[in-house]
């Protein structure tokens, strides 16, 4: 059997040993199968740009869109 389940945490929680803890709990054993981070700190996948919006953007749109070095570095661990 499979589940899915959302994991809202902080820096440091290791959601694959969580899995492997439920699973023993169980007596049954547990892994992921897949894991997607949907956030880190200020950065969020509902502000990602797709590759696809990439390809049709042109140069002077996609340079908009790229965050600058100090613009990261204020975002880190936020």
């Amino acid at each position: 059997p499979e589940i899915d389940f959302t994991v809202v945490c902080s820096k440091g929680f290791y959601v694959r040993t969580y899995a492997h803890d439920i699973g023993a709990e169980l007596g049954c054993g547990a892994h992921l199968y897949a894991l997607r981070r949907v956030k880190s700190g200020r950065f969020d996948v509902a502000n990602a740009v797709s590759v696809e919006e990439i390809k049709n953007c042109g140069p002077g749109e996609i340079a908009a869109r790229v965050l600058s070095l100090p613009q990261v570095s204020r975002m880190r661990g936020a």
